[in-house]
């Protein structure tokens, strides 16, 4: 796919993007060796399994919160529960629209499990609809997992959307040819690496390696 920077709009002008996985032997989290700050969000799978939680509670030291908000470099990060109820009257969808009220200061960046919209195997995740709702107008960027493989949308609503789910579990073929793609790759295990500094977000999709 095409390497085209994503313009922001309101008060978070700039987003750098570099998109350049290539295939590449699996190579251990050197981050999670070296310790750091852990903002954990439970997934479709954690959402049915007993450790997430006395996981969470072993890293930080208390339990993982189903819903929160965080400051960093300026920027309001707000972890949100894709399995969770959520209907617009949902306890979450609640939170999040006083929460979005209350702080409007610097840009605002949303995480969740499922994808609003995805050019994979899932698809667009229909019933996430009232967080991505919520957060319009709001953030910037959305970040998400679930699809297997790495995807930057073209900005929707004010919002660059990112998927991430390429975690090395496996691989989901995505389609290509989908125009809303403003890249995408489904050959190699990656993440996001993202750098936020006031104002201004520095993304880049990347291999297993780095």
């Amino acid at each position: 796919m095409p390497h085209a920077p994503a313009h922001l709009a309101a008060s978070c002008p700039t987003l750098e993007t570099t998109e350049q996985p290539r295939p590449r032997a699996p190579a251990a989290p050197q981050a999670l060796r070296r310790g750091g700050e852990l903002w954990a969000r439970r997934g479709s799978r954690s959402a049915h399994l007993d450790g997430y939680d006395p996981y969470g509670r072993g890293v930080t030291g208390e339990a993982t919160p189903p819903w929160y908000t965080v400051r960093v470099a300026g920027w309001h990060v707000l972890s949100l529960n894709s399995e969770a109820p959520l209907d617009r009257e949902s306890a979450q969808v609640r939170w999040l629209r006083r929460e979005l009220r209350r702080d409007v200061r610097g840009c605002t960046l949303a995480f969740w499990h499922r994808p609003r919209y995805s050019a994979g195997k899932h698809g667009d995740q229909r019933d996430v609809a009232p967080l991505w709702n919520a957060v319009r107008g709001h953030a910037t960027l959305v970040l998400n997992g679930h699809d297997h493989n790495l995807q930057r949308l073209r900005p929707r609503d004010g919002i660059t959307e990112l998927v991430a789910g390429a975690g090395g579990r496996s691989r989901y073929r995505l389609d290509a040819r989908d125009p809303r793609l403003a890249f995408a790759s489904d050959r190699v295990d990656g993440a996001v690496r993202l750098k936020l500094r006031p104002g201004r977000a520095s993304v880049r999709l990347v291999a297993a390696d780095g």
